[in-house]
């Protein structure tokens, strides 16, 4: 038996990407001096880099319908 595939709206109120926003703008990043090969976990630098595209970039409505 099979299913057509039907999109799923994603429902995302305005105060939770709002609340995302708040938190990416007062994320720290950790200090991590010679972690750049990852031995230590994700490297300061990358976290940096996806943070600021979360806040700058990434559409977060674009994904999000049914406001």
């Amino acid at each position: 038996m099979t299913f057509p595939l039907e999109p799923t709206p994603i429902r995302v109120p305005d105060a939770v990407l709002d609340d995302l926003r708040a938190r990416l703008a007062s994320t720290r990043p950790p200090l991590d001096e010679g972690n750049e090969d990852w031995s230590y976990g994700v490297p300061a630098s990358y976290v940096g880099e996806l943070v600021a595209y979360w806040r700058g970039s990434y559409d977060w409505r674009k994904y999000a319908t049914g406001r």
